[in-house]
């Protein structure tokens, strides 16, 4: 008779990280010292869907892609059993979106242009010259919700 041991609480979570809608939340799981098992991941009771992709050996990076701004509950067992520290709730923000700038689409050289961006969280903001050069920008808290972001173009193009 062969025995086949596992322990659950070797099971290593990393990198996991809050989200934003419409794109992937991607974490690992390393099971190189757990034994031999079927680990199962779901999200929101199986509602969102995951995938596992093998990163080496024993290691899988999980990721999956929410649809709503809530908090994602994602629960991991191995064999069965729950890995210590699941479930746990990933914070999913809505996608950041403009919501008022100047209502120009023209600015002249040299002088600064700024937009809003709604967000929970400051945003991450690269704008672009004509020659796909980034323009330096100033990103601020903005009254009553967001990001105000500034930038002043130095050539002539679009931005």
């Amino acid at each position: 008779m062969l025995l086949q041991v596992y322990d659950v609480t070797a099971i290593k979570v990393k990198n996991v990280n809050n989200g934003t809608v419409g794109k992937p939340v991607v974490f690992l799981v390393e099971t190189s010292q757990a034994g031999p098992g079927n680990l199962e991941v779901t999200v929101n009771g199986g509602r969102v869907p995951t995938s596992a992709q093998a990163q080496g050996q024993h290691t899988y990076a999980i990721s999956f892609t929410p649809r709503e701004a809530q908090n994602h509950t994602v629960e991991l067992r191995f064999n069965g059993q729950d890995v210590p520290g699941s479930p746990f709730t990933c914070k999913v923000s809505p996608a950041a979106r403009i919501v008022s700038s100047d209502l120009t689409d023209k600015v002249s050289v040299g002088h600064t242009f700024d937009f809003v961006v709604e967000s929970d969280i400051a945003p991450v903001v690269e704008v672009l010259g004509p020659a796909r050069r980034p323009v330096r920008a100033d990103i601020v808290p903005a009254a009553p919700a967001g990001y105000r972001v500034k930038f002043e173009p130095v050539e002539v193009g679009d931005h």
